[in-house]
């Protein structure tokens, strides 16, 4: 996705995020690229927002999603490292 339209995708993505409309969310993270999803799996993270995270898991580049691993594995996140061991395997 060009930049211009990776920063329009992200401002429809944070308004459906602050919305709580996760369908959309998740659709327009798919139509993204993965770093789109590193900034909104990271807002979920910090607002302990699991199905948002288990949302954006999908889309995230494998080097985001080995670095997530290990945050959550050290963060002791048991719940999130689920989801991002299940998604990878």
């Amino acid at each position: 996705m060009r930049e211009a339209d990776n920063t329009l995708a992200g401002v429809y993505v944070d308004r459906a995020y602050q919305e709580e409309k996760l369908a959309l969310y998740a659709s327009i993270l798919g139509q993204a690229d993965g770093a789109l999803a590193d900034v909104y799996i990271e807002k979920a993270y910090r607002d302990q927002k699991l199905t948002y995270f288990a949302s954006a898991a999908p889309y995230l580049t494998d080097d985001a999603r080995q670095a997530w691993i290990a945050r959550c594995s050290r963060d002791r996140r048991n719940t999130y490292l689920a989801v991002l061991t299940k998604e990878a395997g």
